[in-house]
């Protein structure tokens, strides 16, 4: 008999109180939960009589009970998913009241952000709850009172009558996308109406308080939110079966019925729609399987087995390429060349590709906080390695590097932590992923959302930029974090070949200060100051001494990049800027001692054999105003080098690069849009290469292939530039000093000496605009009159 058709008293719309689960600003709290019950029951009992009896079932009773218990009992046991809250309340009807069965719907009216509710509906009777299965023990399964603990019977035992009631659904899910074929509909996005049901075929998809990842519903939410609202069909046909195809294979539920509605599809009705139902045969099935193309169309393909490709199946396998996220932490030592360390014995592995890493941060101890600070990274690989082996390799590294045993959460030398790999979950005595304390460290999250804000959680179906988020609204307290740059001293071991590096700084940014790079030209044909200090060492390293005084950078550049300077050699380059690099480290060690060498000595070319020799006689950074385009060899000398770079922008050479301005694109994008794609090329060629995320500085090229009104529109949408794609977050450097765009301003302005040393209060309004813009580094000529810009702008903008 068809439930429908059974006697019942009809509970409808109750709404309860619940600590159930997360609201949809993914808050944990008593939340309003609305229920709908069906007791079924004879009816004739009562209506023999017309009396109420105690042994009756009594509708008031049964509301009020499990209102109390909902809000008060339960409300000091926290309960993850309300589909173990429905089974607890179908078990309280059926064993508390007597109800021979219930069907009950439970809505979470808040559960999504565009949704109307997400709900789960089951159906139960007694028998469900009362034959138990060998697998589980009386202490696993007892029943419930009104006062006893919340733990939910798990019903192993169903019936094909009671599965197929058991639905999970998102109930009006309102997105706005293009869909239609009339020419105004292709215009503008309307709003269209999405109905979700995810039909369970397995009594035990929801036997416990954890839902599986493919029935989450937040997660199928934003699976089909991110797909409808990029899509673009003429046809809801055609909408509707994407939508079913996204549940049943990205998401990998079982059996679906999605309903989509156009509210405005007729003038004289409420809206017009179409509704269908796929199970996964439909997606794989008969030797072939669905492929969504990028037109939106489905097209079926021929494949080897029918057998549907579950993400997450043979992760553990060798022999295959898999990818894996590691932290990395030290506090012991030259904490940054032991994180720097770890990454080359990872990479020197042929079964380990090192494919990308995130910002370094200075992090107060957690946990145990009567230790140093630690440095803390994350990096991104891909590996042979199955986990347990990646375990033994990374365990290897950290006794290569010194890590000794200490106090749990102590200070050490090195850590190295599996947090993902693939989508795999294992829980052994050596070695549990994903890492079970990653939600909880910020210290963890932070750096991992630097590379993979998307990546989702496998058992917590978030993704990290999620967990981050909710982590900082959190009332637990986190440890202070400081995104910091290392700047090494490197020198040449006795063999000639092998590098040492000692770490004498870390440049912290992303604070409250922004840091100067004072610049000390040793040319004869520079814009502003060249034939100053190029035939004199003595002359240099006195400016050099002016500069420290004021700033965190000393630039030394042997070559002009003026626009139309000639191109000098290689050998003339060297020999300009060798003789001042070490003049100023041999002064450093006079002044300050030989292990106290913090002058950060920055050089200025696009040569890699000038770089790599500045480096090795005492320059910590390099400045390659070509972005690493000016020498093949620029990024991989860097690299393994180990010093960081900036990168700037810069279109042709300084003789072709005044004719190189025109920055519109096909597609309509302005100068902004373009600027940024042709950096991001410039820093994911620099990853690709090797080069640590924490080791690169962006710059956009004031004056460089720019034209005056460009130069101000970037200092005006400088925000912008570091936001979006590979730049996201990285630090910029800004070089406005004394530049061409504001003489001309000046000029425009009436003002009769525009000489490039005559625009030192120019120079100071466009500094404190970088700075407002966020720049973290300002290149200048003057650095005793923009030492006291950035010191007063720095009060206002950080």
């Amino acid at each position: 008999m068809d439930i429908s058709e059974r006697e019942s008293l009809i509970i409808r719309d109750l709404t309860v109180q619940a600590s159930v689960g997360v609201d949809s600003w993914e808050r944990k709290r008593m939340q309003p939960l609305i229920l709908s019950i069906h007791l079924f029951t004879d009816i004739a009992q009562t209506s023999s009589d017309d009396a109420l009896q105690t042994s009756h079932l009594n509708y008031s009773s049964v509301a009020r009970d499990i209102s109390h218990y909902l809000s008060t009992t339960l409300s000091s046991s926290f309960v993850k998913s309300f589909e173990a809250l429905a089974l607890l309340i179908a078990k309280l009807c059926v064993i508390e009241y007597g109800a021979s069965a219930v069907f009950l719907e439970l809505r979470k009216p808040h559960a999504l952000l565009h949704a109307e509710c997400a709900g789960v509906s089951i159906y139960r009777t007694k028998k469900d709850f009362l034959e138990y299965n060998k697998y589980f023990t009386p202490e696993t399964t007892s029943v419930p009172t009104i006062n006893s603990s919340p733990l939910p019977l798990i019903p192993t035992n169903f019936t094909v009558e009671t599965l197929q009631y058991d639905k999970i659904f998102i109930k009006n899910l309102t997105l706005s996308v293009i869909i239609g074929v009339n020419p105004w509909e292709r215009e503008e996005k309307q709003r269209i109406i999405i109905n979700i049901i995810i039909h369970l075929t397995s009594p035990l998809e929801i036997f416990s308080d954890h839902v599986p990842r493919n029935l989450n519903y937040r997660r199928i939410a934003a699976a089909v939110t991110s797909h409808v609202e990029k899509s673009s069909y003429k046809t809801q046909e055609s909408l509707v079966e994407s939508i079913a195809f996204v549940c049943l294979s990205e998401c990998k539920t079982p059996k679906v019925s999605v309903m989509i509605e156009k509210p405005s599809a007729l003038l004289y009705a409420a809206s017009a729609g179409c509704k269908i139902t796929r199970d996964p045969s439909w997606v794989f099935g008969n030797g072939s399987a669905l492929k969504l193309g990028t037109d939106g169309l489905l097209t079926r393909h021929a494949v080897e087995s029918n057998k549907p490709v579950v993400s997450g199946d043979d992760t553990a396998a060798s022999g295959k390429w898999k990818t894996a996220y590691l932290a990395l932490g030290a506090n012991v030592g030259d904490t940054a060349q032991n994180i720097e360390n770890a990454l080359r014995q990872l990479e020197s592995r042929a079964d380990v590709k090192l494919l990308d890493t995130s910002f370094l941060y200075e992090t107060a101890p957690m946990y145990v906080t009567d230790q140093p600070n630690f440095l803390n990274a994350a990096c991104k690989i891909s590996t042979m390695l199955t986990p347990e082996n990646l375990l033994a390799a990374i365990k290897e590294i950290e006794s290569n590097i010194g890590r000794e045993p200490t106090v749990r959460w102590g200070p050490r030398a090195i850590d190295l932590d599996i947090l993902l790999y693939e989508r795999l979950e294992i829980d052994t005595e050596t070695l549990t992923i994903p890492h079970p304390l990653m939600a909880e460290r910020e210290f963890v999250l932070r750096p991992l959302s630097d590379i993979a804000p998307d990546e989702e959680h496998p058992k917590l179906f978030r993704t990290i930029y999620k967990l981050l988020a909710l982590l900082s609204h959190s009332e637990k307290p986190t440890p202070q974090m400081q995104k910091v740059i290392p700047l090494p001293s490197i020198s040449t071991n006795t063999d000639g070949k092998t590098l040492s590096r000692k770490t004498i700084k870390l440049l912290k940014w992303g604070s409250q200060h922004t840091s100067l790079m004072g610049i000390l030209n040793i040319t004869p044909d520079s814009f502003s100051d060249g034939g100053k200090y190029n035939s004199d060492i003595e002359k240099a390293v006195a400016q050099a001494e002016k500069i420290a005084r004021c700033c965190e950078f000393i630039d030394v550049g042997g070559m002009s990049t003026r626009p139309g300077a000639v191109e000098i050699t290689e050998k003339e380059e060297l020999g300009r800027v060798v003789p001042v690099i070490k003049a100023i480290r041999q002064l450093v060690k006079k002044q300050v001692g030989a292990e106290d060498q913090t002058a950060i000595v920055s050089i200025d070319t696009y040569r890699a054999s000038v770089a790599e020799e500045a480096v090795k006689c005492g320059a910590n950074f390099v400045n390659d105003v070509t972005g690493g385009n000016g020498d093949s060899e620029m990024l991989r000398v860097v690299k393994e080098l180990g010093v960081p770079v900036c990168l700037m922008h810069m279109r042709g050479n300084p003789r072709t690069m005044i004719k190189l301005t025109d920055y519109a694109s096909a597609n309509g994008e302005g100068l902004m849009e373009v600027l940024k794609k042709e950096m991001s090329g410039c820093v994911s060629r620099a990853i690709q290469v090797g080069i640590r995320r924490w080791n690169i500085v962006v710059d956009p090229g004031i004056g460089f292939a720019k034209t005056a009104e460009q130069s101000l529109e970037i200092l005006k949408e400088l925000k912008q530039f570091a936001r979006g794609g590979e730049l996201t977050g990285l630090p910029v450097l800004v070089g406005p000093s004394r530049k061409r765009f504001i003489g001309k301003i000046l000029e425009d302005a009436g003002k009769k000496e525009v000489e490039a040393d005559k625009r030192v209060w120019g120079t100071s309004a466009a500094v404190v605009k970088a700075i407002e813009g966020g720049a973290e580094i300002v290149r200048v000529h003057d650095v005793e009159e923009m030492k006291d810009v950035v010191d007063v702008a720095d009060k206002f903008w950080k």
